[in-house]
């Protein structure tokens, strides 16, 4: 194992791979750690971490992950005694067939999970952070292809691998990366199966994790429908393998988020206060004949994602579970749109005894919203209206979008979020950040200024007064993020009346506003030209924003 040519102060991470024979490998384990072998080791100073895993597709099979601050570190252990007492005891159960990957990460390492499942929060730093992407392995991809499942989305799978994946991340700046299973769910009929292919996604993320700290989380793939092996495999990931929450399907052939019998499965949850992240999957039924012209990603995975939530509201499952963090994908979907019919009819239903009455607000208020798909001003627009700034977080769904279109569109998005009143900081890095347990501080967001001026000009100076006011609106617009709109009319019958409607993200951006020197320059240059101005605070009904428009 060659190793002297490691920087002596870059943290190593190794990722050793053993096979024996007759259950050699986990009677290892076992005389390891009954004899405290493993204890002490893990008490050699700049030991980070030393553990072991069971592959769920290789009885035979041992996963040593160990982490040291530097070389070292490594070197103490490499000169200790129980470096030869481990090496006796794997002759002794015949283990071999290693494989070593050593890496020096960048990056600082994020922490084993909290008792509560959540990363230590002082190792989540402020940063780029995608929560919508999905790794996509070799023994994923052979599972579902055995079965001959790799169209069943109606467009096929993409290739990944990690190295590609860091690339497009370094190249987008972002930090770190929230891996999930992509769609179909890997039920072929057999509980059993499902388990061990979930089991070996969650233990491959896993150790990608372990290998890149900080750059990469995961929300671990449970095996539903069976609901007790996806509670076990749930307590498997989130207390063993330290997984930053979970990933579950819309609906898993047929079995839709919000369904009773998935009850004890979201109270496990509730009790680890987990983030769920979801995906919209192929409907229960669908007609194949359509979807093979028109891909389900195109329209039939937003009305899926609003099926599935709408379900859990009407089931109160998230107001039920106030501690679960669940995340809608693309944008809200059809929710915006959707929930005023929603709610229009709930009252009907229960009158009728079809539903039972819940609070609908209070459930959408608890979800997260990721901006995976397009994140266009209408949809941005649109989520504003039943969602807080601060559960906006951003989502590149790579590899579905591809890195260079993803590349192009991160500089006009990010002034898409600053036109519509939103930190871009926020929404790209640290709300997602702080929704996996990071104390960072954020902007405050609620007390939006609205105002509305009425401006009477003298006539003979209406030409001056204008240029003026085209010139403020142009640049406060231009270069003033927390100018959120300023919509300009003038009264047909008398155009010497001025009417301007000012939106301000918030007291500090109004206040900021008017010290800048565009806005000094037309308050001063139109002081004579004004006959009188009045000023009108008013409360805005809904959070969206307003056109950004100048006086012409």
């Amino acid at each position: 194992m060659a190793i002297a040519s490691q920087s002596i102060s870059a943290q190593i991470t190794i990722n050793i791979r053993y096979t024996g024979e007759k259950g050699g490998a986990r009677k290892y384990v076992r005389e390891m750690e009954r004899s405290g072998i493993a204890a002490r080791i893990r008490a050699v100073e700049g030991c980070i971490r030393y553990d072991y895993y069971f592959p769920a597709d290789d009885p035979e099979g041992l996963l040593l992950i160990d982490e040291w601050t530097d070389q070292e570190a490594l070197n103490r252990y490499h000169a200790s005694p129980m470096m030869q007492e481990a090496a006796a005891l794997r002759e002794k159960y015949k283990l071999g067939g290693r494989q070593v990957r050593i890496f020096n990460p960048a990056t600082p390492p994020v922490n084993r999970p909290r008792q509560d499942g959540k990363p230590q929060s002082s190792q989540l730093e402020a940063g780029r952070f995608d929560l919508h992407s999905h790794m996509i392995p070799e023994s994923y991809l052979e599972a579902v292809k055995a079965h001959g499942m790799e169209m069943d989305e109606g467009f096929p799978i993409p290739s990944w691998n990690a190295d590609e994946h860091l690339i497009f991340m370094d190249d987008a700046g972002i930090k770190t990366s929230v891996l999930t299973m992509p769609a179909p769910q890997p039920y072929f009929g057999d509980s059993a199966e499902s388990s061990a292919i979930c089991r070996k996604y969650n233990e491959e993320a896993a150790a990608l994790k372990a290998l890149y700290p900080g750059r990469f989380l995961f929300c671990a793939a449970l095996p539903l429908p069976d609901v007790d092996a996806a509670i076990t495999e749930a307590k498997y990931a989130l207390e063993v393998l330290g997984a930053d929450g979970i990933k579950l399907a819309s609906n898993s052939y047929g079995q839709y988020l919000g369904d009773e019998e998935l009850e004890p499965l979201m109270a496990y949850l509730n009790s680890r206060k987990a983030v769920i992240v979801t995906h919209p999957h192929k409907p229960a039924t669908v007609n194949d004949k359509l979807i093979s012209a028109i891909p389900l990603a195109s329209y039939e995975y937003l009305a899926e994602t609003t099926r599935a939530v709408f379900n859990m509201v009407a089931h109160n499952v998230l107001v039920r579970y106030p501690d679960l963090k669940v995340v809608v994908p693309h944008c809200g979907s059809f929710i915006p749109n959707a929930l005023p019919r929603f709610k229009g009819l709930m009252p009907v239903m229960v009158a009728q005894g079809y539903m039972k009455p819940v609070d609908v607000d209070a459930n959408v208020s608890r979800l997260y919203f990721d901006l995976a798909g397009a994140a266009t001003d209408d949809a941005i627009e649109s989520l504003l209206t039943i969602t807080e700034p601060t559960h906006i977080l951003y989502g590149s769904d790579y590899p579905y979008v591809a890195a260079p279109a993803l590349l192009g569109a991160r500089e006009s998005l990010e002034a898409r979020l600053a036109a519509h009143g939103l930190d871009p900081e926020d929404v790209m890095g640290n709300n997602a950040a702080m929704l996996f347990g990071a104390d960072i501080p954020v902007r405050k967001y609620g007390e939006r200024v609205v105002r509305l001026a009425q401006i009477e000009v003298y006539p003979e100076r209406l030409n001056e007064y204008l240029s003026f006011a085209k010139e403020v609106g142009t640049v406060s617009m231009a270069t003033e993020p927390g100018v959120v709109g300023l919509f300009s009319m003038q009264d047909k019958a008398d155009p010497c009346k001025v009417y301007i409607l000012e939106v301000y993200a918030d007291r500090e951006a109004y206040q900021s506003h008017i010290q800048t020197a565009h806005f000094k320059k037309y308050k001063e240059g139109t002081a004579d030209m004004v006959k009188s101005l009045q000023l009108t605070d008013t409360t805005p009904l809904v959070y969206a924003k307003l056109n950004k428009t100048a006086i012409k």
